[in-house]
């Protein structure tokens, strides 16, 4: 997954010298060999990732105020591309891993000037079409106080764009919404899951994106009236604060009730009831710091917490139909 640093730097250039086609993939995800198409000669094929938007409404601010977010790629990390008619094409980061840009050479494909590519991350060998490709955002694990676990699912896209002059730049959007909570818990001990919720099914568990359109449209698959945040080693420090990151797709809980919970390694629940005065609204692209002050609400074994119903249920499983 491509790790998350924080820097005041906010974006990064991927630079692919050449271009591979791709008539069929290989399970390992490398790039195949094919016949060369008709086309321009490739120039520069490069990917720069759109900042988070900060979301100033009430009772939220900038997460990160001191610095922004860039991404050093891994070498398992790879991203898809796809020409608006045919296969997706697969460019493994590889070797290059640890910096904000990598140089790709190989190939022998030229870009079609009367076609548009579209551009996605992460790869995955499954996805065969691309108006159509699943974004999950169920199993988060936060390990440790850091955004590590964060790439995984900072799904990414480009819209539909057409080379020029053999050249093609894809501007990579973020799919989710980056949430940062701060959380005043009244004690000091171990959690192990957070819980953002609602008492309406309005969290998108499983979404598919269209990258052929150029709005990047999102199509739920499965929704819910919770979505968890799992906490390993996660330590609270002297003011009882603690802190947790996660992605969650577009949502807008509207007139719907807000909670924020928490549980600890006894099953004690801690919630705050944000539902008055909060904005409820997680923009596609955004990032938001949630500030709330939770209280304990349910002792083990008692199965009512303030919100009625049971936040810390099983994630669904979505069966994905390629």
């Amino acid at each position: 997954m491509k790790i998350p640093i924080l820097l005041r730097v906010s974006a990064f250039l991927l630079i692919l010298t050449t271009f591979s086609c791709a008539r069929t993939e290989s399970d390992s995800g490398s790039k195949p060999d094919c016949e060369s198409d008709p086309g321009k000669e490739l120039a520069e094929i490069a990917f720069l990732i759109d900042e988070f938007r900060d979301e100033t409404e009430t009772k939220t601010s900038t997460v990160l105020e001191n610095g922004s977010i860039i991404y050093a790629w891994e070498a398992t990390d790879t991203i898809g591309i796809f020409p608006n008619t045919g296969y997706q094409v697969a460019f493994p980061i590889g070797s290059q891993a640890g910096d904000s840009y990598a140089t790709f050479d190989g190939g022998g494909w030229a870009l079609k000037d009367n076609a548009t590519y579209s551009s996605y991350y992460p790869f995955e060998y499954m996805n065969k079409r691309a108006n159509r490709i699943p974004l999950i955002f169920t199993g988060q694990v936060q390990n440790g106080n850091n955004l590590n676990h964060i790439g995984d699912y900072d799904y990414l896209a480009s819209v539909p764009t057409a080379p020029a002059n053999g050249a093609v730049t894809f501007l990579l959007k973020h799919m989710a919404c980056l949430v940062w909570l701060n959380l005043t818990m009244p004690v000091a001990t171990n959690f192990t899951k957070i819980s953002i919720s609602s008492n309406v099914p309005v969290f998108k568990t499983a979404v598919f994106v269209n990258i052929l359109d150029e709005n990047l449209p999102l199509t739920p698959a499965a929704t819910s009236d919770h979505i968890v945040l799992n906490l390993q080693n996660v330590t609270v420090d002297a003011n009882n604060l603690l802190q947790a990151f996660m992605m969650v797709a577009p949502t807008d809980i509207a007139d719907g009730e807000y909670y924020i919970s928490a549980v600890d390694d006894s099953g004690r629940i801690y919630q705050a009831d944000l539902s008055t005065g909060y904005n409820k609204v997680f923009k596609q692209g955004g990032k938001k710091k949630i500030t709330a002050t939770l209280a304990l609400v349910s002792e083990p074994g008692t199965s009512k917490i303030t919100t009625g119903e049971e936040v810390f249920g099983e994630d669904l499983t979505l069966q994905i139909n390629y």
